[in-house]
């Protein structure tokens, strides 16, 4: 049943030449006919009716009366008059109106541009929102069931029962200024990232940011490098801006500099993950880090850092971020706390460069992406006062345990048919398979068994690599047993058939 909240849109004209009542029922009923008023929903009292309409209420009851007789409304005893299931129009008809097909010729139906086609194509594979926890091997998702939900919980009621007023107006549109600080204290002690608070602008997560950096930063038709395989949220923003993708392949030391060059010698952006690039896992060595900062000093292209999972480095010292080895204030960094608290906290960032940050600014209130305040306010507490820090500390304990789990029972059951790849940090690591398997047949068939695999072709756009990134971070330790045991299974029936 749909409540009545609001009254219909009606518009009643004395100057019709119809009796009143009479047009308040054929607007009703055409309401009802046309899906406007939902089968189910109950309509406002005769009198509230009238007096929004500015008549009578025998008016409104004659209308009501028409509409009762002929079948298309209900009254229920003692709750009031509702349109009925199915308006006895439709029972004559094989299909209601909205279902039926126009004649040829007699319109033009709108279509979405050839650029929203190509964005609208970049769908990711996800997992179903109705699992209550993490299937094997799923990418991305941390161990929700760890979170400090008790300390999160005593920091949204502190605010929401707190709140300055301040917080329920338009202020803050590149984020409250507390959380810009806490952001900037952060990055700055982990990543060396070097920024003020001035420089942090909070986004809807770290696709927010991507979206933000690709319409600042890019006109249609400009080229720009990206990673391949690489991500796809990164690839969906860039062609939703009508860039020309540039894929770059990934060596063994990150995106392939001279690769890069023979493809385009002068991009206007580089998009990379040199802290763990996705999905291969790779850290990109020190090395080409400088070189890539001298194509970006030389060809004046500006370079996304996307540092989606830098709290997790397991083996070897965290190299410094490419924003904090940036001279020439080339390098936007991109953030992100979904990895590390919780998805549905959708909180990233963006730091840029003082140049440009007052246009960022503005256009994260231009484009609607700010997160509400009652969430920045609890997070900003949540980090300055030492809640992340720890809950991080933890979960890189829980995951590294994860993570040498997943490798022993990988090289245990799949010896011969699956290698794991670069592995020192993050929350994945990538399965790689030989040339003669099929990793989309292995997905589809793991999908019917509740694995979640994602074919590394999904993530290529020329690059020719087979197997999978493997999620361990939100496995628990029994799953990762099991799924393990299947997917040895079906990676072995695979390479029978083939």
């Amino acid at each position: 049943m749909t409540s009545a909240t609001f009254v219909p849109l009606i518009d009643i004209t004395p100057e019709d030449g119809q009796p009143l009542y009479r047009q308040l029922y054929s607007q009703v009923r055409k309401s009802i006919l046309d899906g406007s008023l939902h089968p189910g929903t109950q309509l406002p009292p005769s009198r509230t009716l009238a007096n929004e309409l500015g008549i009578s209420r025998n008016t409104v009851i004659g209308a009501f009366d028409q509409l009762l007789a002929e079948g298309y409304l209900e009254t229920r005893q003692g709750a009031g008059t509702f349109v009925v299931d199915l308006p006895p129009d439709l029972l004559l008809t094989a299909a209601p109106p909205d279902q039926k097909k126009p004649k040829v010729g007699t319109s033009t139906e709108p279509r979405l541009s050839k650029r929203g086609q190509r964005f609208a194509a970049t769908q990711r594979i996800v997992a179903s929102d109705r699992l209550r926890h993490a299937p094997a091997f799923q990418t991305g998702r941390p161990a929700l069931e760890e979170f400090p939900f008790t300390v999160w919980n005593r920091l949204i009621a502190r605010h929401g029962n707190h709140s300055d007023p301040a917080f329920l107006n338009y202020a803050f549109t590149a984020g409250l200024p507390a959380l810009r600080e806490a952001i900037a204290a952060y990055v700055g002690a982990t990543r060396a990232v070097k920024c003020q608070a001035d420089q942090v602008i909070v986004t809807s997560g770290a696709q927010g940011a991507l979206d933000l950096c690709a319409r600042l930063l890019t006109d249609a038709g400009d080229k720009v490098w990206i990673e391949d395989p690489g991500y796809i949220g990164a690839r969906a923003a860039l062609v939703a801006a009508g860039t020309h993708l540039v894929p770059v392949p990934i060596d063994r030391e990150g995106i392939s500099i001279e690769r890069g060059i023979q493809l385009s010698q002068e991009p206007k952006l580089i998009y990379v993950t040199p802290s763990h690039q996705y999905p291969l896992g790779i850290t990109m060595s020190l090395e080409r880090r400088l070189q890539l900062l001298e194509i970006s000093k030389r060809t004046g292209a500006w370079i996304i850092e996307d540092d989606y999972a830098n709290e997790y480095r397991y083996e070897g010292r965290p190299l410094s971020s490419l924003q904090g080895l940036d001279e020439e204030a080339h390098v936007i960094y991109v953030g992100t706390f979904s990895k590390i608290t919780f998805p549905a906290l959708k909180v990233g960032y963006a730091i840029v460069p003082k140049t440009i940050s007052a246009e960022f600014e503005n256009a994260q209130r231009q484009t609607g992406q700010s997160v509400p305040t009652l969430i920045q306010a609890a997070l900003s507490d949540f980090i300055s006062e030492g809640g992340l820090a720890s809950h991080v500390r933890r979960m890189r304990t829980l995951y590294d345990s994860r993570r040498r789990l997943l490798i022993d029972h990988v090289e245990r059951e799949l010896d011969g048919y699956l290698h794991i790849g670069a592995a020192d940090g993050g929350m994945h690591v990538c399965g790689h398979l030989g040339d003669e398997a099929n990793d989309t047949e292995i997905a589809e068939k793991a999908k019917k068994e509740g694995l979640f695999l994602q074919p590394l072709s999904y993530f290529s756009i020329a690059a020719q690599g087979k197997g999978f990134p493997l999620g361990f971070a939100g496995v628990p330790e029994k799953k990762i047993a099991k799924g393990v045991k299947l997917l040895a299974t079906l990676i072995r029936s695979n390479f029978s058939v083939n």
